[in-house]
């Protein structure tokens, strides 16, 4: 799981597919969730208290902005933080 704020989640999901670290470890990253916020301001909040959620919460952090988590750990990430407006 990757937890960030972009303006370009369509970009930023390609970045991640296409990083030398997801070919050589054959990862593909999918979207899972998006929440359009007021400012730039409220959406870093947002990003660090999920980021703060997983770290508590995750079944074990990654390094940076990346966890292992499981898909019942993701939907109650999903569910506990605020519901996003799309899931997929």
């Amino acid at each position: 799981v990757k937890i960030g704020v972009s303006g370009n989640t369509d970009r930023r999901l390609c970045d991640l597919n296409d990083h030398h670290f997801a070919k050589i470890f054959g990862l593909k990253f999918h979207m899972l969730a998006t929440q359009r916020w007021a400012s730039q301001d409220e959406a870093l909040a947002r990003e660090s208290n999920a980021l703060e959620w997983g770290l508590e919460n995750a079944t074990q952090h990654a390094s940076g902005e990346y966890f292992f988590m499981t898909q019942s750990e993701l939907m109650g990430a999903l569910m506990e933080v605020k519901p996003p407006k799309r899931v997929q």
